[in-house]
C-alpha cells in the first residue's frame, strides 16, 4: 500500500476510537464555536472576578507600604545637667532637638544646628559642648524610647556600641517594675517610663488612658508642665543680659564720647600748625596733655617739629581706643560668664554690673606695660567683686593671689612711670587686695 493511501486510512480510523470533544470543551467554558469561524471568548463572567483580585491586590500594596513607613520616631534623652531632648527618624537622623532646662537653652542657642545630622554626631557634638561650657562630663546618661521595643532595643545597643570606650557614657536601663508593666500593658520599657513620669506629674491619669497615647503625645504632655518654668528662667536670663548690655554700652557710649572729644581737639590743634600759629599750639597742646595725662615734654619748636608731635598723639589716641575697646569688650565676656553660671544655680536679681574702671582709665594713656597691669587690675577687681558667687572659692582665692603677685613684679619694672606706681589705681588695688584676704579668711 502506498504512504499517503496509509495516512488517509490512519485518519479516517482515528475518528472512530478517538472523540473530537473540542466543540464540547469550548462549550463548557462558554465559547461558541461556528464552523469555518475563530473561536470567540466569553469574557463577562470572568470581569467581576479579575477587578475583585485586581482592587485586592492594589490595596493590599498600599497597606503594606503604609505600614512600613509608619515609623515612629525615636525619642532620646541626654543628660549631662543640661538635659537635652532629640527626636530621630528610622534613618537615625536628627528632625528635632529641645531643651528641657535652662542650662540647655543656654547650651544650644549659640550653637551650631543639629538638625539633619547623624544621631551619633549629634550626641558626641552636645557631650562636646557641654564640657567646653564648662558642665562636668563625668556622668553622661542617655535615655532611648520608642513605641516599638524592638526599635528601643536595636538603637540602645548601638548607642552602647559606640560608647564603648567611654567609660563616662550609659544608656539607661529601665528597673524591674517598669519592665514588668510593660510587659503587662504591652508597650514599650521606653514608653512605660514616660507614662509612669507623666503619671507623676497628672496623678488623675491612669496607665490604661495613658498607654493610648502616642510616645509624641506623652511627652508633649510632660514637657508642657516644664515649659513654663524654662520660659520663666529663660525670660529672667534674657532680662539680667540685656541690662548688663545696656551698662555695658553706657559705657562704650561714655568712652567713644570721650574719644571724639580728644579727636576734636586734636583737629583743632593741627588748624593752629596750618595757619602757622605755634605758639598758640602750645598752649593749647599743654592743657591737651593735662586734660588726657599724657606725658609727653615739648620745648620750642618749627611746624614740621609741631606736626610730628601731633601725628604722635594721633598714633595715642588710636592705641587708646583699640586698648579700651577691648578691656570693655574682655570686662564684659568675663562678666558675663559669671553671670551665666550664677543664673544656672538658681534665681538672683542683684548682680552688680560695673564699668566704672572704665571711666576711671578712658583719661589716661598708659605705655604697654602699664596697660598690662590696668588688664590685671581689672581682672582682680570683677573676681573680687563677683567672690560670694563663685562656689570652688579656694581656687577662687588662689587665682586672685597669683594676680595680685604678678603685678607686684610687673610693677618693678622700669618701664613703669613712678606716677603710676603712686597713683590711685595702685593703692585702690592693694587697700582691695587687703581688705579682701581679711574677709575671706574668717
Amino acid at each position: 500500500m502506498k504512504i499517503s493511501k496509509l495516512k488517509k486510512q490512519l485518519k479516517s480510523e482515528s475518528k472512530n476510537f478517538v472523540p473530537d470533544i473540542k466543540t464540547d470543551l469550548f462549550k463548557t467554558l462558554g465559547i461558541e464555536v461556528n464552523r469555518g469561524k475563530k473561536p470567540y471568548f466569553n469574557f463577562k463572567p470572568y470581569l467581576v472576578i479579575i477587578s475583585t483580585v485586581f482592587i485586592l491586590l492594589v490595596g493590599l500594596y498600599f497597606f503594606l507600604n503604609q505600614k512600613s513607613n509608619d515609623f515612629s520616631n525615636t525619642i532620646i534623652t541626654i543628660d549631662i545637667n543640661p538635659t537635652v531632648e532629640i527626636e530621630v527618624n528610622e534613618k537615625n537622623n536628627v528632625v528635632n532637638i529641645r531643651p528641657l532646662n535652662l542650662d540647655a537653652a543656654l547650651l544650644l542657642e549659640e550653637n551650631e544646628d543639629l538638625i539633619n545630622q547623624d544621631v551619633y554626631l549629634t550626641l558626641d557634638v552636645i557631650i562636646e559642648m557641654a564640657s567646653n561650657a564648662g558642665y562636668l562630663t563625668d556622668n553622661v546618661e542617655i535615655n532611648v524610647i520608642n513605641e516599638r521595643q524592638k526599635v528601643e532595643d536595636s538603637l540602645k545597643t548601638k548607642i552602647k556600641s559606640h560608647y564603648q570606650n567611654h567609660n563616662n557614657v550609659t544608656v539607661s536601663e529601665a528597673t524591674k517594675d517598669i519592665k514588668e508593666k510593660a510587659k503587662t500593658y504591652k508597650v514599650s520599657v521606653g514608653k512605660m517610663k514616660l507614662i509612669e513620669e507623666l503619671i507623676k506629674i497628672n496623678p488623675e491619669l491612669t496607665i490604661d488612658k495613658a498607654k493610648k497615647l502616642s510616645i509624641k503625645e506623652l511627652n508633649e504632655q510632660i514637657r508642657s508642665y516644664n515649659e513654663e518654668k524654662i520660659n520663666e528662667s529663660k525670660q529672667r536670663y534674657n532680662k539680667v543680659i540685656k541690662d548688663f548690655k545696656d551698662v555695658r554700652d553706657h559705657a562704650l557710649n561714655d568712652y567713644f564720647n570721650a574719644y571724639e572729644d580728644a579727636s576734636r581737639s586734636l583737629t583743632d590743634l593741627k588748624q593752629l600748625i596750618d595757619t602757622g600759629k605755634l605758639s598758640q599750639f602750645l598752649e593749647k597742646i599743654e592743657v591737651f596733655l593735662a586734660t588726657y595725662n599724657i606725658d609727653y615734654e615739648i620745648s620750642e619748636l618749627d611746624q614740621e617739629e609741631a606736626y610730628d608731635i601731633l601725628e604722635d598723639l594721633s598714633e595715642l589716641l588710636e592705641e587708646q581706643n583699640e586698648f579700651i575697646t577691648e578691656l570693655i569688650a574682655e570686662q564684659y565676656d568675663k562678666q558675663l560668664d559669671i553671670i551665666k553660671d550664677v543664673i544656672k544655680k538658681g534665681p538672683h536679681n542683684n548682680f552688680t554690673f560695673d564699668f566704672t574702671f572704665i571711666a576711671e582709665i578712658s583719661r589716661h594713656y598708659y605705655n604697654d606695660d602699664e596697660k598690662e597691669v590696668v588688664s590685671l587690675i581689672n581682672e582682680m577687681n570683677l573676681l573680687i567683686d563677683n567672690y560670694r558667687y563663685f562656689s570652688d572659692k579656694k581656687d577662687i582665692i588662689k587665682e586672685i593671689d597669683e594676680i595680685m603677685e604678678e603685678i607686684n613684679e610687673l610693677i618693678d619694672d622700669d618701664d613703669i612711670s613712678e606716677e603710676f606706681k603712686a597713683g590711685k589705681f595702685m593703692k585702690n588695688i592693694k587697700i582691695k587686695y587687703d581688705n579682701f584676704k581679711r574677709m575671706s579668711h574668717k
